[in-house]
């Protein structure tokens, strides 16, 4: 009789132990999985240096997240701008900026829209989600520039 309930507690603690380090690792999954990179670590790793290489990474998509949405902000004043301008008084080029403008605003938005919902739900590589937020940025401000130019002439 004493021999099973040592050996119910010996299997008791030893689930114990074993669900406890389940929740451990899932979370260090999904924190890696929520920045989109993964650092290399095992879930056995010390502590420390799981939280250092979690830290930089936070430390990088944070100054990712910061500059992108400077650059947003300063394709929104550009766009801005150029609705401000004043347009020559032909009826068709007046109307045909002004579609421009507001497709170029529209693009803005949604970068703009895609930059918040990836901060909130995080899905995916952030490296890769970088590239194309650029992208779509330097198209759109390319954009500006030929409306611009276009308006000149």
């Amino acid at each position: 009789m004493k021999k099973n309930s040592i050996l119910y507690t010996f299997i008791l603690g030893s689930m114990l132990v074993g669900l406890t380090n389940c929740n451990k690792k899932t979370t260090i999954r999904e924190t890696d999985n929520k920045a989109g990179v993964s650092t290399g670590l095992k879930a056995g790793t010390a502590g420390g240096e799981i939280a250092f290489a979690q830290k930089e990474v936070n430390s990088d998509f944070e100054k990712f997240v910061r500059e992108a949405e400077e650059k947003i902000q300063i394709s929104g004043q550009n766009i801005l701008q150029l609705k401000l301008r004043p347009v020559e008084n032909k009826t068709a080029s007046k109307n045909e900026y002004l579609m421009r403008i507001g497709d170029l605003e529209k693009r803005n938005n949604v970068l703009k829209g895609d930059l918040e919902s990836y901060i909130l739900k995080g899905n995916g590589n952030w490296h890769s989600f970088r590239q194309e937020l650029y992208k779509g940025l330097n198209k759109l401000n390319i954009e500006c520039d030929e409306v611009l130019l276009a308006q000149m002439k």
